[in-house]
């Protein structure tokens, strides 16, 4: 396959104004054809019951002059020897007068049974059902197009299971992700493109080891980083109607219970490449996805810190704010993968409310090497007045208010929920902070003034006989800010300043 694809092509030249999507290849049939230097494939190609495909990651690689041996290639491939006509999507009439020039038989068509080959973006969503039928009886399908656009656009999903396309090659064993730099990339020989990274191939070598407790060689070694994240996205991938998928994701399941969940801090660092920090990224998919999954990582018999959590909080929280969205914090903590339930008044369900579990928001999945899991925030839309929230990880319950809400104050009923240290100037009684709100058991504590709020390791204010010396500095400085900055002396929201062991940048 790979001789016939890649014969004559010496390189492939991804154009300026080509911005091309990563792809997963995770179908037994399915197989890279290009790919860079970080194991990112943006050209690939599957067999499909009788038929073939290949799928281009951007849909100006159809005209690109760089491309043109391998796309003609690509259509010689696909065609198999049948010299059957070719048939074109409407919106590609370049692509139409380049193969006409090369006196290859086509015409502007929707897809229709008589034809050997064809050719579209991987926008429409006309004859999805064809496409597989097409192929699956010996066509061939020649799609492209990036999804970083739709996923710029659709912010609150997922690209592998909400871009249109993708639920079309999803049985082909491709899909396509987020944004590849541009690069210019060397072909290799096909004997060392057959042997390059595969979803799969990855997955299977990296479970072997780690059930015989063996360091991974090169060159699955090199292949962590990649199969980190991809692990991530194809347990997004939904599997009701392939049995395949869903067996793969079973599969990584019982690795991560088998396993456990590595513990990673600062005196436990995990390196960005490594064993570890694939196993973090499957656990934390799965406990976020598979509610059955979350479950058995709950249970008693996983070790997790016992933490007192209080029956009932009623907190008030303040549903207005004029500007952008903000954080209000409820004094509240959610240990690791234990569950909390919320309630809300009825007046809150359409006014765009969050809860937050977690305060540091920077994502370090990029880092060589980490003193914390990678990403620790979780968020849930308030879509009806009684909710349940957890968190892999844990971390302080927020209710996040979005901009020019005009809500009011509304009380919210936290249950099963750790208290945590919280003290706001000119609010919280000096004694009462002295004798028990100083001990609350959480992990992390907050000290409030009217325009910024310290989020800091609790163990560092426990010993604090009286917030309000060192709140009354904080206080001054943010009132001389506002002044130097000619602003009201009461900000729209408080700033905050979040205490945090590794971040992404500087």
């Amino acid at each position: 396959d790979l001789e016939v694809l890649l014969e004559g092509v010496t390189e492939f030249k991804i154009e300026d104004d080509s911005a091309p999507s990563d792809l997963l290849i995770h179908g037994a049939l399915a197989f890279p054809i290009a790919m860079n230097d970080s194991q990112q494939a943006f050209l690939a190609a599957a067999h499909y019951g009788r038929g073939r495909v290949v799928v281009l990651s951007h849909e100006s690689f159809f005209q690109a002059s760089a491309m043109k041996t391998f796309i003609l290639n690509a259509i010689g491939w696909l065609d198999a020897g049948k010299g059957g006509q070719v048939g074109i999507a409407g919106d590609l009439q370049d692509f139409f007068t380049l193969l006409n020039q090369e006196k290859i038989p086509c015409k502007v068509t929707g897809l229709q049974e008589n034809l050997s080959v064809y050719c579209c973006k991987a926008y429409s969503d006309k004859e999805v059902e064809k496409v597989h039928e097409f192929v699956s009886r010996g066509g061939g399908l020649l799609v492209g197009g990036q999804a970083w656009s739709w996923a710029a656009g659709n912010a609150d999903e997922n690209a592998i299971a909400g871009f249109p396309w993708n639920k079309r090659l999803q049985k082909f064993g491709v899909g396509i992700l987020d944004f590849i730099p541009e690069s210019t990339q060397p072909v290799s020989h096909p004997d060392k493109v057959s042997s390059q990274y595969h979803f799969r191939k990855a997955l299977s070598r990296f479970q072997q080891n780690l059930e015989k407790k063996e360091a991974l060689k090169p060159p699955y070694s090199s292949w962590l980083k990649k199969l980190a994240r991809d692990s991530a996205v194809f347990l997004r991938i939904p599997a009701q109607t392939s049995q395949v998928i869903r067996s793969v994701q079973k599969e990584m399941a019982e690795l991560v219970l088998s396993q456990g969940v590595p513990d990673v801090t600062a005196d436990n660092p995990i390196k960005g490449s490594s064993e570890d920090m694939v196993l973090i990224n499957i656990a934390a998919e799965l406990y976020d996805s598979f509610p059955e999954v979350r479950k058995q990582m709950s249970a008693p018999n996983q070790n997790l810190p016992e933490m007192t959590t209080s029956p009932a909080v009623t907190v008030k929280i303040d549903g207005r704010n004029e500007g952008p969205k903000a954080w209000r914090s409820t004094g509240l903590y959610i240990p690791p993968r234990r569950t909390a339930t919320l309630h809300f008044p009825a007046s809150a369900v359409a006014a765009n409310l969050e809860v937050q579990i977690g305060c540091h928001t920077d994502d370090l999945s990029h880092a060589a090497k980490m003193k914390r899991p990678p990403l620790v925030v979780k968020k849930f839309k308030v879509e009806k007045t009684t909710m349940e929230v957890s968190s892999l990880w844990g971390g302080l319950i927020y209710i996040i208010v979005p901009e020019e809400s005009t809500l009011g104050q509304i009380s919210v009923t936290i249950k099963e929920a750790v208290q945590a240290p919280f003290f706001r100037l000119g609010e919280t009684d000096v004694s009462a902070w002295q004798s028990t709100i100083s001990q609350y058991p959480a992990p992390w504590a907050e000290l409030a003034t009217e325009n910024i709020i310290l989020t800091v390791p609790a163990a560092d204010v426990r010993h604090m006989d009286n917030p309000e010396r060192l709140l009354s500095i904080w206080s001054k400085m943010m009132n001389e800010i506002a002044r130097l900055a000619a602003i009201p002396a009461t900000f729209p929201r408080p700033e905050r300043m979040v205490g945090d062991v590794q971040i992404s940048y500087g």
